[in-house]
């Protein structure tokens, strides 16, 4: 095991990256729009490559009573094509102890419009490398 960055989950120390979630707001009203920031970070002493997060990363994604929200048209489709890997997009590449980082609008992939407490995390790993990596979890209030 090995220091994670920025309140990140531990990880295996085959891991390449490290993954970093955080909100743009920690509580918003219904209907409001919710974004997040994520970074991705190279703890490898090499090049590694990233797919971009709609293709290849998995949010994990609860409210209070422990259900998914409904997932959002946007996310469904995105989800199709990241399952059935015609992806044609090129990932990008991270030299060693360097950031990307992508804000997500989240409430355009789920239905954050119920009134309660959310909970968010998301997994991904580096192209060629098996190792799941698990962000941090942060926790959104939304609000009548």
């Amino acid at each position: 095991m090995g220091t994670c960055f920025a309140g990140a989950t531990a990880f295996s120390a085959s891991s390449l990256i490290e993954l970093s979630l955080s909100p743009n707001k920690t509580a918003i009203k219904s209907g409001e729009l919710l974004s997040i920031k994520l970074v991705i970070k190279d703890i490898s002493n090499k090049v590694v490559h990233v797919n971009q997060v709609y293709t290849k990363y998995k949010f994990s994604i609860i409210d209070d009573g422990g259900r998914e929200p409904q997932k959002t048209q946007t996310a469904q489709q995105s989800e199709n094509l990241r399952d059935s890997g015609n992806i044609a997009m090129s990932p990008r590449q991270l030299q060693p102890n360097a950031v990307f980082s992508e804000d997500i609008a989240l409430s355009n992939l789920y239905d954050l419009t119920h009134p309660g407490t959310y909970t968010l995390y998301i997994e991904g790993n580096a192209v060629g490398n098996p190792v799941r990596v698990r962000s941090n979890t942060i926790s959104i209030i939304v609000t009548p």
